[in-house]
């Protein structure tokens, strides 16, 4: 056996300890229903892009707490020749990376070409549009991650994966979109964001492609990264005292805590030179996800970054589950 094959062994090997509190799926049951009662409000304005036979739209919906969430929403157009196009579109729910944008509508032209509409939305607070009205209740350090990290129910991490959740059911309400084959895709961020929200969801997805994803292992995490979880590891350095409390709320929020509610079909990629989100919290987190149907794609020579060839492996993936 070379190393290489040893490396990825080991990391098949790996039996990381769930961290899940008592409370932990009474706080989540009850996070989803008040979140759930909330009308979407917001609005849909057509959007002038540089596509052919595309309709598009800058929406806007309510999140979590009443934030503001703002995307693009494209759907092809049924033009008169196009007499194959379906009554409903299957479409994919995308979520960007860490600290990012959803970027210009023309650059998601590869959804519409595959037949699908596509919902993109700014992650609250950050580089976009979208609005962050959690309040700053002190102990946050640079960025994001750290806002309410002392308080799981005040956390920056519970609102964007309540903001997902909420991304998917405006999806799924939309009058060109067939519900049952949504997908829902991201890398980095938008990889942990992916799979948070599917487990959330309450109901399978046609397909989730999370990429070198956040949020996973995230005990782990907080101890490695050069990331976005290095924010509240420079917290718990300048606050030792509140490390535990740190842990606490990043408990809530670890997609390996909530990886056994996750049934749809699952396609997860990593990269083994990653510090960013390292290997071993990915392999962690998809040894716990439920589904039958998951594939985890392995570039040993990868740091943070995503295959170009594990891209078009999660379009096939994708494709072969939206197939009617």
């Amino acid at each position: 056996m070379h190393a290489v094959q040893a490396r990825i062994e080991s990391l098949h090997n790996i039996q990381a300890p769930l961290t899940k509190r008592a409370d932990f799926d009474r706080f989540w049951d009850e996070a989803l229903r008040l979140c759930r009662e909330r009308p979407f409000g917001g609005e849909k304005k057509p959007l002038d892009v540089l596509l052919n036979h595309t309709q598009a739209y800058r929406v806007s919906f309510e999140g979590y707490d009443g934030s503001l969430i703002v995307g693009w929403y494209m759907v092809p157009d049924r033009h008169p020749d196009r007499h194959h196009a379906p009554e409903r579109f299957p479409c994919t729910v995308f979520f960007h990376g860490y600290p990012g944008d959803k970027g210009n509508p023309e650059s998601y032209a590869h959804w519409l070409l595959m037949d699908m509409a596509v919902l993109v939305i700014d992650v609250r607070g950050q580089y976009g549009e979208s609005e962050n009205r959690l309040p700053h209740n002190g102990f946050m350090m640079k960025g994001w991650y750290t806002q309410g990290i002392l308080d799981h129910h005040q956390s920056y991490y519970k609102a964007v994966s309540l903001d997902a959740v909420r991304a998917l059911d405006w999806a799924a309400s939309q009058p060109e979109v067939d519900a049952d084959r949504l997908v829902v895709y991201g890398g980095s961020q938008g990889g942990g964001l992916s799979l948070a929200a599917s487990a959330l969801y309450g109901r399978p997805v046609a397909a989730i492609v999370a990429h070198v994803p956040h949020m996973c292992w995230m005990d782990f995490g907080i101890m490695h990264s050069t990331g976005s979880l290095s924010e509240p590891g420079q917290l718990a350095s300048r606050y030792p005292d509140q490390l535990e409390r740190i842990l606490e709320t990043l408990s809530y929020f670890d997609v390996m805590n909530l990886a056994d509610r996750i049934h749809s079909p699952v396609l997860m990629s990593v990269g083994l030179k990653d510090t960013v989100c390292w290997p071993e919290t990915i392999f962690a987190a998809y040894h716990r996800v439920a589904s039958h149907d998951k594939q985890l794609l392995v570039d040993p020579f990868a740091g943070h970054h995503i295959n170009i060839g594990f891209v078009r492996k999660g379009l096939h993936f994708i494709r072969d589950r939206i197939r009617q």
